[in-house]
């Protein structure tokens, strides 16, 4: 984890360190990717050439990422796949839903099937490639479809408020002792999900979650968020979380915990600075967040 960008790090891995799988996922998580993490002037993603040496799909989360872009390419156009997030608290959104973008043929077939009831269509679609063809029902619906259309429209703007919001609140917090604003790298840009600061609270003088709940005594907050626009902590690591705890996710017997060759340890500290990050330094903001609601016409920056 590279403390200063919110993001992991990543290190080449050996090849006798890779597992068996077919497919390798990243996440664009808060919204810096984080694709070149332990070199921000490589050219070269290391994710996607590691990939590329053991035949693995590359499926990118950027979820909280759209319009984001490592090195001149926006994120969605770097991996096979990518996974776009329209729920209530995205960029932009309809409500609930998503979006899934490849420029493989194959790809986009069987994301269709999964998404409808693959299993019955196969035989009739002359499918023969049927593995993971087992489909849910997935359907968006028409009108939440039409609302992404508009949506979709607005996100620039939208965008270049957001960003333009947070530079201006960054530079102010930025004259606080003891409170880092984010950090973007050379050739990228950030999109913003939240606005995260490091908090340090042997230069505040005052433990972190006292001054968040200061902070919110005195600013207002929104009706139609279900946590507070500022808070102390974030998600904890997946790892920490009760289903890995526990390894008990589908039926009562463990597994897929069950099946591995060996026990997963999903022991406390294997992400020493992510935990450290959580459990004493971030603090997330969302009071740069514009409204959804203006016409792309109406919108500017700062305004």
């Amino acid at each position: 984890m590279a403390a200063s960008l919110f993001s992991p790090t990543f290190s080449p891995t050996s090849s006798a360190s890779i597992p068996k799988a077919s497919v390798a996922e990243s996440a664009h998580e808060l919204k810096h990717s984080w694709w070149s993490i332990s070199s921000a002037t490589q050219r070269t993603c290391p994710i996607l050439a590691l990939a590329r040496e053991h035949n693995l799909i590359v499926i990118e989360d950027a979820s909280q990422a759209p319009g984001a872009i490592y090195q001149g390419r926006k994120v969605g156009g770097l991996g096979d796949m990518t996974v776009f997030s329209l729920n209530y608290h995205k960029h932009i959104h309809t409500g609930e839903g998503g979006i899934v973008t490849t420029d493989n043929e194959d790809y986009a077939e069987h994301l269709r099937l999964i998404r409808n009831h693959g299993e019955s269509v196969v035989g009739g679609k002359g499918v023969d490639d049927i593995v993971n063809a087992f489909g849910l029902n997935l359907r968006m619906s028409e009108l939440a479809a039409a609302l992404s259309v508009t949506q979709l429209a607005k996100l620039p703007p939208l965008l270049e408020r957001r960003i333009a919001n947070v530079e201006y609140l960054s530079s102010r917090i930025a004259q606080l002792p003891g409170i880092t604003p984010p950090v973007v790298r050379p050739g990228c840009k950030h999109v913003y999900y939240d606005q995260i600061l490091l908090f340090d609270s042997t230069v505040v003088g005052t433990t972190r979650e006292r001054f968040v709940d200061a902070v919110s005594a005195e600013l207002p907050t929104s009706e139609d968020r279900d946590w507070p626009l500022i808070c102390a902590r974030y998600v904890d690591p997946l790892y920490l979380l009760p289903m890995f705890q526990k390894q008990i996710a589908i039926g009562a017997s463990g597994w897929p915990f069950s099946a591995a060759a060996a026990k997963p340890d999903y022991k406390r500290g294997l992400c020493p600075v992510t935990e450290r990050l959580q459990e004493h330094h971030l603090i997330f903001t969302e009071f740069m967040r514009p409204p959804c609601t203006i016409s792309p016409s109406r919108v500017s920056p700062t305004t």
